[in-house]
């Protein structure tokens, strides 16, 4: 084999949204360069100046169907914020539950939907068999509690949302209703199984990871930081401080989100509309860091 080429992967699947990846071969078919396209554009950041602030939490939540409620809660909370205003306790552990809905939600489609299928059968397996559906096939027990752990976090989401997509119960000052005494008992009972399919979910992914172990040792390394939210030492979701650690799990920065951009830099490329973050004390790309389910780890 000879010459540059270039392979083009486009959809690229087992993602939650739209992207392809190019690879770029060098005359002697090895891999010298490879990109990652976030092919959409979505312009919410200039639209959406000058909108009625009441507005802006219906609207953002239309930047993505998966997950909607993160982005009406940010916006609500930006503007209490701006206008200085304290809501109830209540108010806030409900919109925190909202968020453990999401959560579960998106969670258990990633593990059972779209990782599981690739650690379920060998790497030489038909691709049209490799899917969820598959595995139900052979073992219906779990293609059950997928469905009963997703379906816990879609009631969530529409039992306190109002709507299981692009929630619209939470608005500046609170929620528009609150959680009966019925939908409560709804949640508390299906909790304790959906917490028992849970730990089996964890031990399932823990075996596949010690059955993989070779596997995964061989994949390339990019060491990067992590931010998370914390508060009081502990993983949190809905408010605290913002914590910054190196890749080794090393103390960096803590601080507060309206400080920001004072900590955190955005660098961006022409071939995505993808924004690289990183840690402006350390620059790019030293300073390149990650954020979600493997930063809260």
């Amino acid at each position: 084999m000879s010459g540059r080429r270039e392979i083009s992967l486009s959809p690229t699947t087992r993602i939650e949204g739209h992207g392809k990846v190019t690879i770029i071969l060098d005359d002697e078919g090895n891999v010298s360069d490879a990109f990652f396209h976030a092919t959409e554009i979505r312009g919410f950041e200039y639209f959406m100046q000058g909108m009625e602030a009441e507005k802006v939490p219906f609207i953002v939540s239309r930047i993505c169907g998966v997950c909607s409620t993160a982005h009406v809660v940010a916006s609500v909370k930006t503007i209490e914020n701006i206008y200085g205003t304290e809501i109830t306790e209540t108010a806030k552990k409900l919109r925190e539950l909202l968020l453990m809905g999401q959560i579960i939600s998106n969670h258990s489609l990633v593990f059972f939907f779209l990782i599981l299928p690739d650690f379920w059968f060998p790497i030489d397996e038909d691709p049209s068999k490799r899917n969820i559906f598959q595995i139900m096939k052979e073992n219906p027990e779990i293609g059950r509690k997928a469905m009963k752990l997703r379906t816990f976090g879609t009631h969530t989401l529409r039992m306190i949302g109002r709507r299981d997509v692009h929630i619209f119960s939470v608005i500046p000052g609170g929620l528009t209703k609150p959680l009966t005494e019925n939908e409560r008992n709804i949640l508390l009972r299906e909790s304790k199984e959906v917490c028992m399919i849970t730990r089996e979910a964890v031990e399932l992914g823990k075996s596949f990871l010690d059955k993989h172990w070779e596997e995964f040792r061989g994949i390339e390394i990019f060491e990067t930081g992590y931010m998370g939210l914390i508060k009081e030492g502990l993983m949190e979701f809905y408010e605290g401080k913002i914590r910054l650690i190196s890749s080794d799990g090393g103390f960096e920065a803590e601080f507060n989100e309206d400080n920001y951009f004072d900590m955190i830099e955005e660098k961006m490329y022409p071939w995505t509309y993808a924004k690289f973050a990183y840690y402006e004390k350390l620059g790019w790309p030293r300073g390149v860091i990650q954020v979600g389910p493997t930063a809260r780890m």
